[in-house]
């Protein structure tokens, strides 16, 4: 593969990674994966991607995110997340919607119990 070709698959994995740190060591464990005739970038690639969107990890914290070059040393890519941990996290907005939304109920259905007369 191209210089140029392998340099472009980084930049995407580096747009995808979810912890943008120590860019030469990623870079040269990059290279290092690029010299293997079977390279498959678009599988790794791919496999950041989920590991970004991983609910287990993004619960987690940054401070449990992998260095992209340890992942990618470790070959994580290939790794396989449980159901559990493919369900993505809630964002900080959509927990105080759902809160919200389960307050608005109570009241609801605790006016509907006074309308039934069933409090006082």
């Amino acid at each position: 593969m191209a210089a140029a070709d392998v340099g472009a698959a980084f930049d995407r994995f580096w747009a995808a990674y979810p912890k943008r740190v120590g860019k030469a060591d990623a870079r040269r464990a990059w290279d290092k994966i690029a010299k293997a005739e079977d390279a498959d970038f678009d599988a790794i690639i791919a496999g950041a991607e989920r590991y970004r969107d991983d609910g287990a990890r993004r619960r987690g914290g940054d401070q449990y995110t992998a260095h992209p070059g340890t992942w990618l040393r470790a070959e994580r890519w290939l790794d396989e997340l449980t159901p559990a941990d493919r369900t993505p996290a809630l964002s900080t907005a959509d927990q105080k919607v759902r809160a919200g939304l389960a307050v608005a109920a109570m009241f609801a259905e605790r006016e509907a119990q006074q309308a039934r007369g069933e409090l006082e």
